[in-house]
């Protein structure tokens, strides 16, 4: 979402009334914590699929399920512009059976409408099989290494035939990732593409070359979820999850109090898929005595939705700003390194932002996710078919964020072990 778009739907946007006979209606619809604390056979027990809706009771769920979307769900002012929900609706309700349909087929129904329009990975139906929302892009790497000269790149490595041959940077510069610069300061890249879809081979100069999914996307340490280590000589902390219960967070101040003094200090935050921001805010504020998450955001607000529902009486947009980052408050006198992969996501997510409070800091690895522009879930449920599903009801927009794309690095790594491979760096950098 550009910031253009973020002040015309939220910051700039009005109050929208809500009937209170619909509101009333539509409450009990609301399931705000079954969705996230309930196994599966509980939830089955609870919300049973409906062998046999007729039509006339999923058209009635169809209106109820839009209904929710406009007054509960976040993303539904930025997408309203870009997708004609009246449309999709009667769609959707032209496609039911005359006959009935299942709770399955419905939920299908529906998923499919939305797919091609909405990209949003923590909008999903939840059940035996979760259909989720999102689109998300992955990077795919050949074995070449370039090096810049000017306006063109070098081959230096990667595939023989091709190696000392340049190329005009101009030309190619959607399949250049920059990558860990030499030592004496040339800029270096990658050379592969980001794709929604996979990618077997791309093409350059008359030459086919084999692509891998970038190797960093796989690796995801868990060998707990907050340990360090020394890898040749360089330490590195460890940070798998935050979904942790709250009594966890002086663990985490204690492990950034204990590197305040690293010359150099790896951060991995690989496969870290998220839970509570604040793991990583107190690690980063006694790492750096300061920690800051440079953003706006907005929190919806509606009797469905957001902090106030029991009280509100129409949907509305809070609005949020928190202050740029202060390089003079970073205290921190090392620098920091950064690993992040694929598999970073929502408030694992943050982490990346965090880190950008260090002034001496760089980022490592290859993009995030991209699983945080619309968030804060809430779980609703269709009352006559029983379809479970959760979306978020706040909007957050942060420099360089879009959802399935991530955060990039700013430098690609394309390694088994990423977290040896940056410790050689570093050791190489330093002169060892």
């Amino acid at each position: 979402m550009k910031a253009s778009e973020f002040e015309k739907y939220y910051c700039a946007g009005q109050p929208v009334e809500i009937n209170e006979a619909l509101a009333a209606k539509l409450k009990p619809c609301c399931d705000y914590t079954s969705l996230f604390y309930m196994d599966k056979q509980s939830l089955r027990e609870k919300y049973p699929d409906v062998p046999n809706i007729s039509r006339d009771a999923a058209s009635e769920d169809i209106e109820i399920f839009f209904d929710i979307l406009k007054y509960a769900y976040a993303g539904y002012d930025y997408y309203s512009d870009k997708v004609d929900f009246e449309k999709l609706k009667a769609d959707i309700i032209a496609k039911i059976p005359a006959v009935g349909i299942s709770t399955d087929g419905l939920k299908e129904i529906i998923f499919e409408a939305l797919y091609p329009h909405i990209n949003d990975t923590h909008f999903a139906f939840i059940g035996e099989k979760n259909l989720n929302m999102k689109h998300c892009f992955t990077a795919y790497f050949s074995d070449l290494l370039l090096e810049k000269h000017g306006g063109r790149v070098k081959v230096i490595s990667g595939c023989a035939t091709l190696c000392g041959k340049e190329f005009d940077m101009a030309e190619i510069s959607e399949n250049l990732f920059p990558t860990l610069p030499s030592h004496d300061g040339c800029e270096r890249f990658l050379f592969g593409i980001y794709s929604e879809k996979p990618v077997d081979a791309l093409t350059l100069g008359g030459e086919e070359l084999p692509l891998h999914r970038c190797k960093t996307d796989l690796c995801n340490p868990k060998d707990g979820f907050l340990y360090d280590r020394e890898i040749l000589g360089i330490p590195a902390v460890y940070q798998t999850t935050y979904g942790l219960p709250d009594e966890k967070t002086g663990e985490f101040s204690g492990m950034g109090e204990k590197y305040k003094n690293a010359k150099n200090l790896i951060w991995s935050v690989l496969g870290n898929s998220g839970g509570d921001s604040r793991f990583p805010e107190m690690f980063v504020n006694a790492l750096n005595g300061y920690a800051n998450w440079e953003m706006d955001y907005a929190v919806l607000s509606s009797p469905l939705a957001g902090d106030n529902r029991e009280s509100a009486h129409e949907k509305s947009y809070e609005i949020h700003s928190l202050p740029e980052n202060n390089p003079d408050s970073s205290k921190f006198g090392g620098k920091l390194w950064l690993l992040q992969n694929k598999n970073v996501a929502s408030s694992g997510e943050s982490a990346v932002m965090y880190a950008r409070s260090v002034k001496n800091s760089v980022s490592v690895g290859s993009a995030t996710c991209g699983c945080g522009q619309f968030g804060d879930i809430l779980g609703y449920h269709l009352p006559n078919s029983n379809i479970l599903f959760c979306m978020g009801y706040k909007v957050f927009n942060m420099d360089g964020f879009e959802e399935g794309k991530g955060l990039a690095p700013d430098y690609w790594l394309d390694s088994d072990d990423p977290v040896t491979a940056l410790a050689e760096y570093i050791n190489e950098e330093n002169g060892k």
